[in-house]
């Protein structure tokens, strides 16, 4: 090849690498920007800072174990492993200028309801990183009546360092809190959440409220779809 073209080629490679990298200084104050008021405990997906993700939700009625549930007599309905998802009734405060619309499922999981008051939730919808795992505690109010106060820190990846991509730092905290009955046959509950979320500095930037539903998971079931 003449030495000619090659430098024409070393050049336009170098300028290409330049303007790579003038592109990537100028994306990541966005990104950091997106990362800071875009928290991940209200959407699954954060990336625009505006846009949420409506999930496909399970099918929870392919789940209902057969017959009634029978505990012993002492322990009440609601102890024992769920599949839950959360179906939003209205959003009014969120990040960014869209808002959760009412009617949209944007979380489930698996849910555990212990017999000494405490509860597990293991989301399906976040990254591990981001503390996909939170607890609660909760408390019968009434016949099949319960209502949870459940709490959870909230991680979000700093910035797009691609030297560091597993840099997670504390950006706030959750606070979710239902109100839920479970049915006569003991293998669902419905009801009734509220999830409200605050910066490091104390505001409030979450205000999401809607209904849950519920299927009891047994050493029987058998739950192989996605999600």
């Amino acid at each position: 090849m003449p030495r000619a073209k090659e430098a024409r080629l070393d050049n336009s490679s170098k300028k290409e690498r330049k303007n790579t990298m003038r592109k990537s200084s100028l994306l990541g104050p966005v990104a950091i920007v997106l990362a800071t008021f875009c928290p991940s405990f209200a959407f699954a997906a954060c990336g625009s800072g505006t846009d949420f993700k409506q999930i496909h939700a399970p099918d929870l009625d392919a789940l209902v174990p057969p017959g009634v549930w029978n505990p012993a007599p002492d322990v009440p309905t609601i102890v024992g492993m769920w599949k839950a998802v959360f179906t939003s009734a209205g959003t009014p405060l969120v990040p960014g200028p869209i808002p959760l619309p009412a009617g949209v499922p944007f979380e489930y999981g698996y849910a555990q309801w212990h017999s000494d008051g405490t509860e597990f939730f293991n989301s399906g919808d976040r990254l591990p990183a981001t503390q996909n795992v939170c607890l609660g505690v909760w408390q019968q109010i009434g016949h099949s009546r319960f209502k949870l106060n459940h709490f959870a820190y909230n991680y979000q990846q700093v910035g797009a360092d691609p030297m560091h991509p597993d840099a997670f730092s504390l950006v706030g905290k959750v606070n979710i809190r239902e109100d839920v009955v479970v049915d006569e046959t003991g293998n669902r509950y419905s009801g009734h959440f509220t999830i409200e979320g605050w910066d490091m500095n104390g505001n409030q930037i979450i205000n999401i409220v809607g209904t849950i539903k519920a299927v009891r998971v047994t050493v029987d079931t058998v739950d192989t779809a996605i999600p």
